[in-house]
């Protein structure tokens, strides 16, 4: 799936962020950070990549520089992955979907990891407005309620799961399409990445012994049981 990068000044300073639908942000963020026009500063680039660059722009003081200082750190940042700015700006919304259904979705994912492809084949939501729940998905991300991040990501030119990193998962058996991203519930707006999981899983598998490192890294502990189980070759993670 592929994401705008975006920039907007408002209280509390700069905000870089990514976003599947800038309109959506800017009606949030006027609303939140008082904002005046959203300028988005690429084409739609892919998720991992914008990620990347995510982390580069608040690594560090780039944030706490001056306006000519940033832009000259975006631009070199942008070149190094060979993405061109393209800036426009966006000076009006849309309305924001509806309470009940932002809270549907919500519902869906609080307290698991699941993919985007797996949350439209669920009964309830599967009838829904594919842009809808684009919509829903950006207002939930930009009110910092979930978080969501690329499925596959490559690896050394090799595409890999993004939980344990392997071509073939044999811990969680995603299986996903290159295009899915996984959404879950944000307790660290900042964090890209949940730190940490304890799962409650079979502990006699080689797989699992070999891969629960990897996976203590993804989700951070509620300190309650945590399960794991699969439908349709998607996983869903519960805690």
């Amino acid at each position: 799936m592929e994401v705008y990068l975006y920039k907007a000044r408002g209280k509390g300073g700069s905000i870089y962020d990514i976003t599947l639908n800038p309109q959506i942000d800017f009606e949030v963020l006027r609303k939140l950070r008082g904002i005046n026009n959203i300028e988005v500063l690429t084409d739609k680039i892919d998720l991992s990549i914008a990620e990347e660059i995510i982390n580069q722009i608040y690594a560090g003081n780039f944030i706490g520089r001056f306006i000519t200082l940033q832009e000259y750190y975006l631009n070199k940042i942008l070149k190094s992955y060979g993405i061109k700015k393209e800036i426009r700006f966006i000076t009006s919304g849309k309305p924001l979907p509806r309470v009940e259904d932002l809270e549907k979705i919500e519902e869906y994912i609080k307290g698991k990891v699941i993919s985007f492809r797996y949350l439209m084949e669920l009964d309830g939501i599967k009838n829904m407005d594919y842009e809808l729940v684009i919509d829903i998905i950006q207002t939930l991300y930009c009110e910092r309620r979930i978080k969501y991040t690329k499925a596959v990501k490559k690896n050394k030119n090799k595409d890999v799961c993004f939980l344990c990193e392997k071509e073939k998962c044999d811990i969680c058996n995603f299986e996903h399409i290159e295009d899915d991203i996984l959404l879950y519930a944000a307790d660290n707006y900042n964090n890209l990445k949940p730190p940490h999981i304890e799962p409650l899983i079979n502990r006699n598998s080689q797989a699992t012994v070999n891969t629960m490192k990897e996976v203590t890294e993804f989700i951070k502990s509620k300190k309650k049981n945590v399960c794991s189980f699969h439908h349709q070759r998607h996983l869903v993670l519960m805690f």
